[in-house]
């Protein structure tokens, strides 16, 4: 179990007029994902500067890792809306962002496609079969605003790695799926409990299942794994 602490300083207007006990460790959930989307997607910023990526890119990276620490703001707000934020990551969820502070050593395409073209393509694909289940006009506009700038970082982690990869000869090519099929496998049975205990997964889909049903920001557990699958089927 790790704790995730985050501080806020500035006011703002709730967006969920009740309290939720699903909702509350839903978006604490949602808090700790993002959060951890920022040193996972700060690799690759700083190992563009080393590598000596155009600087449009180096802006644009920059952007996205401060966008992800917004987003963290957005999520752990709807979660003290829904009764307080919970600061207790599970060890086997893996959405501990201290996990992804330590330097990887893949390399930076590598990293851009794990971090960039699938982690954001599925918090994407997620967030967009959320709309549908999200009641409340404040909270579905907190959920479109997200959606709409993942969709903007996974359309630049794609068009890094499709000027990149084609680069690389066809021995660098085979070693690059070699390195990053195992990463996604992982990734994509750590989504949503999967790889997880029975229990567990029961306690995950339940969880979606009632928040979705409540119109606080999650689709059902079914069709949050048919948008991972469809996410994930493309790569």
């Amino acid at each position: 179990m790790t704790k995730v602490s985050l501080e806020e300083s500035a006011t703002r207007a709730p967006v969920v007029a009740c309290r939720s006990e699903p909702g509350r460790v839903f978006w604490s959930q949602r808090a700790w994902s993002e959060y951890a989307a920022v040193p996972a997607l700060a690799q690759v910023l700083v190992k563009g500067v080393a590598e000596r990526a155009p600087l449009a890119e180096t802006a644009a990276l920059s952007a996205i890792v401060a966008e992800e620490v917004v987003h963290t703001a957005l999520a752990k707000g709807v979660a003290d809306d829904c009764g307080g934020y919970h600061d207790d990551v599970p060890d086997d969820l893996a959405f501990d962002p201290y996990a992804f502070t330590e330097p990887t050593s893949l390399p930076r395409v590598a990293d851009v496609i794990l971090a960039g073209c699938i982690g954001e393509g599925v918090a994407r694909a997620l967030l967009q079969a959320s709309l549908a289940f999200t009641a409340p006009a404040a909270l579905h506009a907190v959920v479109a605003r997200v959606h709409r700038d993942e969709c903007a970082h996974t359309a630049f982690a794609w068009r890094v790695a499709a000027r990149e990869v084609p680069l690389l000869d066809v021995a660098a090519r085979r070693a690059l799926a070699l390195l990053v099929a195992p990463h996604a496998r992982a990734a994509r049975h750590r989504t949503l409990g999967r790889g997880r205990s029975a229990r567990a997964r029961a306690a995950q889909a339940k969880l979606f299942d009632d928040v979705a049903a409540a119109g606080l920001g999650s689709a059902p557990a079914d069709v949050a794994d048919d948008a991972v699958a469809r996410a994930f089927a493309v790569h």
